[in-house]
């Protein structure tokens, strides 16, 4: 696996959203346009024990990450329920990994007016961890899927999250 680095943003401590489209970036002063910081502690939901984490710190590692991973698979997931609740009937999104391991190179997909966006779902528990593994399976669905390949990094303890697109261009620039 190839760690990816994630530049560290510094959010406002309220509650804050930016809405900007999927479209590559152009420049380095637009990279951070396309990203989308949420305060996922917003999102009204009827169930907010979703977004308490069972994580104590303890424990198998490999176990906890197994447990983190699926935390912000669900996050997203819900997420985007809640994102579209206006249209589902127009939108189709699927969890790949709800009922156990997909193997796929993606984790969710968002089928919007027949375009389909692959989401991969990288999770920590901590602000500060801004690199993390992808395979070589997912390194060959984002160069197979350029403009429709994205990459949501999940904080769980902060409940925010920040999305990634244009994987290949932010590669390039390293």
């Amino acid at each position: 696996m190839i760690p990816v680095p994630i530049q560290e943003m510094h959010p406002p401590m309220e509650n804050w959203r930016i809405t900007t489209s999927p479209n590559f970036i152009q420049s380095p002063s637009e990279q951070y346009s396309s990203m989308e910081l949420i305060d996922i502690a917003s999102i009204t939901t009827s169930n907010s024990v979703l977004f308490q984490s069972p994580l104590d710190g303890t424990g198998d590692g490999e176990v906890s990450d197994l447990i983190t991973g699926r935390i912000g698979e669900e996050m997203v997931y819900r997420h985007l329920l809640n994102e579209h609740r206006d249209q589902l009937n127009l939108v189709s999104i699927v969890w790949e990994n709800q009922h156990g391991e997909s193997y796929s190179p993606h984790d969710i997909s968002l089928t919007i007016n027949g375009k389909t966006q692959y989401i991969e779902v990288k999770s920590t528990r901590t602000y500060n961890q801004h690199m993390f593994p992808l395979s070589i399976n997912q390194i060959e669905s984002f160069l197979r899927h350029k403009e429709n390949y994205f990459i949501y990094r999940v904080y769980i303890d902060e409940k925010k999250f920040n999305i990634l697109d244009n994987i290949r261009w932010r590669l390039i620039q390293k």
